[in-house]
């Protein structure tokens, strides 16, 4: 599970990330490691009312090209889920393509939003309204990592209302297939895990690697 807050929705021009949460799941969606970080936009960090991140919360956070290795470590061998993963992956592939990191367009990913009709009757597709049909508490909403955490929560009620035959089960063997590239983490950045104003954010694992 990947969550991402940005400076805006313009990924591929003007926007940046401002934080990222990599939430790693078994085949059972039972999580094994969680890992966040804020990350400096080398800009404005857009709107603060909505993510709640300040300026001065990401002076000493690292750029995303310093947190490119990590992430790929993350993503590799497995599949990216997120809540409406095609604005995550847009904006992840614009960050690490200005990282100089490749990224195919055909990296195996999945969509809870998209799946949330075969699951769940909520109001919406948004995830609020998805985890409130599902009896799934967010905590900590509009955070990267208290959303990703939601959505692997989400998604853990998906295979087991599934029974274990999944719908994307294509998707796993694109997976396999995949050509992973990772490049090397980038040593001298240390990831500001938390925002201090949140204590819920120091609870984040250390990022583990794929099995």
């Amino acid at each position: 599970m990947v969550d991402v807050e940005t400076t805006g929705f313009a990924a591929r021009t003007r926007d940046r990330v401002v934080e990222i949460a990599v939430v790693l799941t078994d085949p059972d969606g039972r999580v094994q490691h969680e890992w966040s970080t804020l990350v400096n936009p080398l800009r404005d960090v857009g709107p603060t009312w909505v993510h709640g991140i300040r300026a001065r919360d990401v002076a000493a956070a690292p750029t995303f090209a310093e947190i490119a290795g990590d992430v790929m470590a993350a993503l590799s061998g497995r599949v990216l889920v997120a809540h409406n993963v095609g604005f995550d992956f847009g904006f992840l592939t614009a960050e690490l393509g200005r990282a100089h990191v490749p990224v195919r367009a055909d990296l195996p990913r999945v969509c809870t939003m998209r799946w949330s009709d075969a699951f769940v009757r909520g109001a919406s597709r948004k995830l609020v309204h998805c985890c409130e049909a599902a009896g799934i508490e967010i905590v900590d909403a509009h955070s990267a990592l208290g959303d990703a955490r939601a959505t692997a929560e989400l998604l853990a009620f998906y295979l087991r209302r599934s029974g274990g035959r999944v719908p994307w089960e294509s998707v796993v063997a694109q997976c396999d297939a995949y050509p992973w590239l990772v490049p090397p983490a980038d040593d001298g950045a240390a990831p500001v895990l938390a925002r201090p104003r949140r204590a819920a954010r120091s609870l984040s694992g250390v990022l583990g690697a794929a099995v």
